[in-house]
């Protein structure tokens, strides 16, 4: 009998809590909450739910600018969750507050990033003191005279892509999938930039099984943040080693193996591992345990190179294969920077890094691109310290998550004229889009927590658009016209098949 009790006030207790947290707790969020007074759907403003289902879908960044586009440049996505839109948002959440040097920052939401791991030196998650001091030496392996020292490692693999598509492009009406060649491209750089040797994805025609289980990997990552979310954090091990969800298991053993076989080897490198390698003792305002552990700490170099070869590859792949469904969208423009490619070289050898810098035309293009397009399309949040914090002209309360969404913003009305359209003409002055506010595209975030690889994206991008203009006529399939609006979020998009037709444009150069 008394078990029987037992059991009976366990379900009435279990009974209650239900009760609280499907009844009071949307009652408080609705009402008492101290983010009740900003606007969104009512459901939005009760639960995170909604939030929850469009993110698993993939679909969060529309979900998120369909809230702006109905309730304004602050948009209450979940209880305790603030979206934004302007440029000064950007400012205010993501430079040291008050934009003083060495001042302290909006710290990052754990539940966000701790896909990317906790692992000691992780320049992801190192904490204000310690990622400055990261990045300030590790930056000159991305450095404008880096790149050129590299620049004969990207020409060669970019004359890899041309001679791949040259020879499909002889196969008569097989479309081509430019999604995977560009995604084998920016692999094989970034692997031989990082690891000093490549992926073979070129070579071989296909994806290495490290980057299968990236892709693979990406699905995975939002049911990580969830468990996050909910504080469930300690199920992430159980479930990664399941069977049926383990990616992320498989993507750490082969980085794990590539970097072991990487430091056993004693020919001389310059590679990303061989900046860290070298790292130099800090000044003295730093704490010198930070930078040793950095450098001596195989978990350290395996979580970093893990982050350098994702953030260097799947994001250039994506702006370039964005670039030419953007085009397909605008013949003018398309006709415009073909031609400017085409009449600025008389031969292939002509077009190096420096040489294309001043294409302006190709320039805008792509900053047009990467507005319509983002590279990380789900927002990067965080979180109000104590006291708060006035953003955008808002009084923000403390522990409140906040964010730009980069999707929404780069689409709103409020921003730009003509926003779903694509226009290069907007970044190169034209009165017509005056009004444009431009500084919203922060396609590689500001301040010191930027991306880091911002002028390599740049470089091989231009360097291998350049050349693909140069070389061919670029027709997207009828299947493939707006493929930008149909790819899925998960912390990355997860791309689909982009598929062009290539006519070569025969010239005396052997290849």
């Amino acid at each position: 009998m008394k078990s029987v009790n037992v059991a009976v006030m366990v379900a009435m207790a279990l009974s209650a809590l239900t009760i609280s947290v499907c009844i009071f707790t949307p009652i408080y969020n609705l009402f008492f909450h101290p983010l009740r007074t900003f606007p969104g759907p009512l459901i939005c403003r009760a639960s995170s739910l909604p939030r929850h289902f469009f993110l698993v879908r993939g679909s969060l960044p529309v979900f998120t600018a369909s809230l702006h586009e109905a309730y304004g440049p602050v948009v209450r996505v979940a209880p305790g969750e603030l979206s934004f839109i302007s440029s000064q948002a950007w400012r205010d959440i993501y430079l040291p507050l008050g934009d003083r040097k060495g001042a302290r920052e909006l710290k990052k939401d754990g539940r966000f990033y701790s896909i990317f791991g906790h692992a000691a030196g992780n320049i992801m998650t190192a904490d204000f003191q310690n990622h400055e001091l990261l990045r300030r030496q590790v930056s000159p392996a991305f450095s404008d005279r880096s790149l050129r020292l590299q620049e004969p490692i990207i020409q060669k693999y970019v004359d890899i892509l041309i001679c791949r598509l040259r020879e499909l492009s002889d196969d008569g009406d097989k479309l081509i999938n430019l999604t995977d060649w560009f995604t084998y491209l920016t692999f094989d750089i970034i692997s031989r930039m990082s690891l000093g040797s490549d992926f073979g994805c070129l070579h071989r025609s296909q994806f290495h099984p490290w980057v299968q289980a990236i892709k693979r990997n990406l699905r995975e990552f939002v049911v990580l943040q969830l468990l996050a979310y909910f504080d469930l954090g300690w199920l992430s091990r159980r479930i990664t080693s399941s069977p049926i969800l383990n990616g992320r298991a498989r993507h750490e053993d082969l980085t794990r193996r590539m970097l072991q076989s990487r430091l056993e080897d004693d020919e001389e490198h310059f590679d990303i591992i061989s900046v860290f390698q070298k790292l130099k003792e800090p000044p003295v305002r730093y704490s010198s345990s930070f930078l040793m552990t950095v450098k001596k700490s195989f978990e350290s170099l395996h979580g970093n190179m893990s982050l350098f070869i994702l953030a260097g590859s799947e994001t250039s792949a994506t702006l370039m294969t964005g670039f030419f469904t953007f085009l397909a969208e605008n013949p003018l423009a398309r006709e415009r920077v073909t031609h400017e490619v085409r009449a600025a070289f008389s031969n292939e050898d002509e077009i190096t890094l420096v040489a294309v810098k001043p294409l302006s035309y190709l320039l805008a293009c792509i900053n047009e691109t990467l507005r319509l397009l983002p590279p990380t399309p789900n927002a990067m949040p965080r979180l109000v310290g104590l006291g708060g914090h006035s953003i955008a002209g808002y009084y923000i309360p403390q522990h409140t998550v906040v964010y730009v969404a980069p999707w929404a913003a780069n689409r709103s009305r409020e921003n730009f004229t003509l926003p779903l359209e694509f226009h290069p003409e907007r970044f190169l002055e034209d009165p017509k889009f005056a009004k444009d506010s431009l500084s919203v595209v922060q396609p590689f975030s500001l301040g010191h927590r930027s991306c880091v690889g911002r002028n390599l994206a740049y470089a091989e991008t231009q360097l291998t658009l350049a050349k693909i203009l140069y070389n061919f006529d670029v027709e997207v399939s009828a299947s493939s016209l707006g493929w930008a609006e149909r790819q899925r979020a998960f912390v990355l998009w997860d791309k689909t098949e982009m598929n062009v037709s290539l006519g070569f444009i025969g010239r005396d150069e052997e290849f």
